[in-house]
């Protein structure tokens, strides 16, 4: 082969390689320097996922306040007001009545003057419920006389009353001497929706002999 011709291959092959190691050297570092922005931005990806996963985890989605649940419905109840002079002067009267009838041992009138559901705790008794069985009780009752009853203490408001209350009067039984008895009372009245006073609750003990 030709010197000249020779030495123009061998130049040609030379050049090749020179260009073919820049290319390639350029294209791995344009590759390299790909694959790190990739990498940069998945990492800015993730940073990002993770900052607003945190932000969903502590700032609410809405400020819009979430409205209650519907509660459900009760009865309204509305604050009862001081017993009143005049719900005090319509108990006394019908304690007076409830006095008049005891007396008189008119038992029908007497029970009037409790409720229907009233209850009656009498010593040594059960619970006795209901205006029959108070009727009954004092249906056989032992005659007295003398008989005193005095409130000592009122309080409440306009729909439930209590009265303490102490009494006194001389039993006759049989051919049995008179014997003088005291003792003290509780008696709660309530207004019915007539307007009127009524014992729900009445609880009386003898004093010691």
């Amino acid at each position: 082969m030709n010197v000249q011709i020779l030495g123009m291959v061998v130049l040609v092959c030379v050049t090749f390689v020179s260009f073919s190691t820049d290319v390639s050297a350029g294209f791995m570092d344009n590759f390299n320097k790909l694959n790190q922005a990739v990498q940069q931005t998945t990492a800015t990806v993730e940073n990002a996922k993770y900052t607003v996963k945190r932000a969903g985890a502590v700032i609410p989605k809405s400020n819009k306040p979430k409205q209650p649940a519907q509660a459900a419905k009760t009865a309204e109840v509305k604050p009862a007001g001081s017993m009143t002079s005049k719900d005090k002067a319509a108990i006394e009267k019908a304690k007076r009545a409830w006095v008049a009838a005891f007396k008189s041992e008119d038992w029908d009138a007497l029970v009037d003057q409790y409720a229907e559901n009233a209850v009656l705790l009498a010593p040594d008794e059960q619970a006795i419920n209901g205006r029959e069985g108070i009727r009954a009780y004092y249906g056989t009752d032992e005659d007295t006389s003398n008989e005193v009853f005095k409130a000592v203490a009122m309080g409440g408001d306009s729909n439930i009353v209590y009265v303490q209350g102490e009494f006194s009067f001389t039993i006759k039984s049989g051919n049995e001497p008179p014997v003088d008895a005291s003792g003290k009372y509780m008696e709660i009245w309530q207004k019915q929706p007539d307007g009127n006073w009524l014992i729900t609750h009445d609880i009386f003990n003898a004093n010691p002999a």
